[in-house]
């Protein structure tokens, strides 16, 4: 599972760097362009963030939408291979669990409940401009995707960190 993760972690920072830099300009599979230019449904960008791994074509590894896990919960992404896995969260910066999904689904209910994922698990936001980022409980509110990422790996507890990874996808127009 750590390999599987270091493997996925990897990928998503080259995905990352594609959106933003790419000519080919796919910060547009996250958007509704007409009548105005909206952030698409969350369920939408997890597909296109799906279709962008899988067409990779990790050697071995199985990528596929909402993973099952204990008690019939789903993971937005699970990614497997030789008996492990990694589940993958998805919010946007605007969705109102922003702040409580990171232990309350990822941890609590994927990566802590599944002995194939070993701990691991990734909690990926999904950054629209941060227009919409819900009020934080306490402390400081993010105005850049970096503050974000740095904010939600906070709230990380002690032994988490090493095995739970954050990332936040700018996914605005470049």
């Amino acid at each position: 599972a750590e390999d599987l993760a270091a493997l996925l972690n990897y990928h998503l920072a080259d995905i990352a760097k594609e959106i933003r830099g790419s000519s080919s300009n796919l910060w547009r599979q996250f958007w509704n362009e007409k009548p105005e230019l909206t952030a698409k449904h969350e369920d939408a960008c997890r597909d296109a963030l799906l279709a962008m791994l899988q067409a990779r074509r990790l050697s071995g590894v199985d990528v596929a939408r909402e993973g099952h896990y204990v008690s019939g919960k789903r993971a937005d992404i699970r990614v497997s291979h030789g008996g492990f896995n990694v589940p993958i969260e998805i919010k946007k910066d605007s969705h109102r669990d922003l702040w409580s999904a990171l232990q309350g689904q990822l941890v609590d209910q994927y990566s802590s409940t599944d002995r194939a994922t070993s701990g691991y698990g990734i909690y990926l936001v999904l950054w629209t401009g941060g227009d919409e980022i819900r009020r934080r409980p306490y402390g400081k509110h993010p105005a850049t995707p970096d503050e974000l990422r740095e904010l939600l790996e906070g709230d990380l507890k002690p032994g988490q960190a090493a095995k739970i990874s954050v990332r936040v996808l700018d996914v605005t127009r470049p």
